[in-house]
């Protein structure tokens, strides 16, 4: 009787103490929760990590335990630890009224593009399009990381939704307009940069790829005001001052396309690709502004800085002669009447009499002459002279076009002088005509017979 006595007690106890813990236990949680929350809500989030961890290492597989960790993290700024405590959210899956799917893909989602994790990040934020299509962020985020990466297609079509949704949303106007130029579609980019340059006047990138559009459908005043506005920004400045040259070298006003390329100099980071477009846009301008020094210069720079850069090679290896002979630097210079005396000497120099003389704007000159030599069979033969000082490959088309003048001239002879190189097409084409081509290698003797 007494041993079934102390087992009843022994029961009795058990059951009580076993009761009273889960009365305990029952109550704890929810206070405990409560209480963390109130941590969370005060800023005290470092204070709540500790509860939070305690909470989840009894049980790893509560949900709202693993999501406020993650907040705490997040508002740490410890995103590395947050995209964890968000992942194990995902992988439990019991989503309800306390931790909603929305929640937590939203901060995994800013958490992974924290730790620079881009592709998936654009996963997540692709879930959210699904989630809460009328959501313009999301929609703006994956269009962003789209034109990030490159990927212009997909980001145009992400970013049109976002501006559809947001239509006072500057930035996906003005990555829309990037990601449209980007494209070569300069129309639309155009007009999805005015919106963006509307909403936020000072928006200086926008202003920036605005003025690259206008270029491209060659409204050049316009695109220069654009530029000045984006010229502005500290951190765009070199480049806004290159394309703003560039415009200048399309009006073909070189002078002040070389001022502009030198100003971009000062801004732009040494050894960088915007620096070596620059000395190289410097040469160009400096060549058709017969400024050969400066040209070779600039080209020089470019192959200490960028060895075997684009044509530099080319363009120093034609100038050979010009960089070390004064006369043939002086006939790349001279003026227009300077010029026309010279192709005079020259041709004297050659044999021929002058018979007429015409100059062809500001690098060419066609003349007409008569062999003087008595020993020569050609002695009194019209002869159809083109020299050209512009360093650009001489091409078929001029060589046809110069045949066709020396029928309307009645000249049965053509010599073509270049100091540029000449086009396999086009020399092929003069084989077969009474055309004699002289490019820079023949041409500098005459240069320095008639300059001396």
């Amino acid at each position: 009787m007494e041993l079934v006595t102390y087992i009843l007690i022994v029961v009795v106890l058990f059951l009580g103490g076993a009761g009273g813990f889960y009365v305990y236990t029952s109550m704890r949680g929810p206070r405990k929760i409560e209480e963390i929350l109130k941590l969370m809500s005060s800023g005290r989030h470092r204070e709540a990590l500790p509860e939070l961890q305690k909470l989840v290492q009894e049980d790893d597989r509560s949900m709202q335990g693993h999501f406020l960790l993650a907040q705490c993290h997040q508002a740490l700024e410890e995103h590395a630890l947050a995209v964890v405590e968000f992942k194990s959210c995902v992988r439990i899956g019991r989503w309800d009224d306390q931790v909603k799917e929305i929640a937590v893909r939203r901060g995994l989602a800013r958490g992974l593009l924290e730790v620079g994790n881009l592709n998936e990040a654009k996963n997540e934020f692709l879930i959210l399009t699904t989630l809460e299509p009328n959501q313009y962020e999301n929609h703006f985020e994956l269009g962003r990381l789209f034109h990030r990466g490159g990927i212009h297609q997909k980001a145009v079509k992400f970013l049109q939704t976002a501006s559809t949704l947001n239509a006072k949303h500057a930035e996906a106007f003005n990555l829309l307009g990037q990601s449209l130029y980007s494209l070569k579609q300069y129309h639309e980019a155009r007009a999805a940069l005015i919106r963006a340059v509307q909403l936020k006047p000072d928006l200086k990138p926008a202003h920036y790829y605005l003025g690259l559009a206008l270029r491209y459908l060659n409204d050049l005043d316009w695109a220069l005001k654009e530029f000045e506005i984006a010229e502005k920004d500290e951190g765009m400045r070199d480049k806004a001052l290159l394309a703003k040259g560039m415009v200048l070298l399309d009006q073909s006003n070189f002078a002040k396309s070389i001022t502009e390329f030198e100003r971009g100099l000062k801004f732009a980071p040494a050894g960088s690709e915007t620096m070596i477009q620059l000395y190289y846009l410097i040469g160009i301008a400096a060549e058709k502004n017969r400024d050969v020094h400066k040209a070779i210069a600039s080209w020089e720079k470019i192959e200490t800085i960028k060895p075997g850069y684009r044509d530099v090679r080319d363009k120093l290896r034609q100038y050979q002669e010009f960089r070390t002979d004064d006369s043939v630097k002086d006939f790349l210079i001279m003026n227009t009447t300077q010029f026309e005396g010279a192709c005079r000497r020259m041709m004297e120099k050659m044999g021929f009499q002058v018979l007429n003389l015409n100059l062809n704007g500001e690098m060419s000159i066609t003349a007409v002459g008569t062999e003087t030599d008595t020993k020569s069979r050609n002695r009194g033969q019209k002869t159809l002279f083109y020299i050209q000082r512009d360093m650009l490959a001489l091409p078929e088309k001029l060589v046809r076009d110069f045949h066709e003048s020396m029928r309307e001239k009645g000249a049965m002879r053509g010599i073509i002088m270049t100091v540029g190189d000449v086009m396999p097409a086009a020399a092929n084409y003069a084989t077969t005509r009474p055309i004699e081509i002289m490019d820079a290698s023949a041409i500098v003797q005459h240069i320095r017979a008639a300059m001396n």
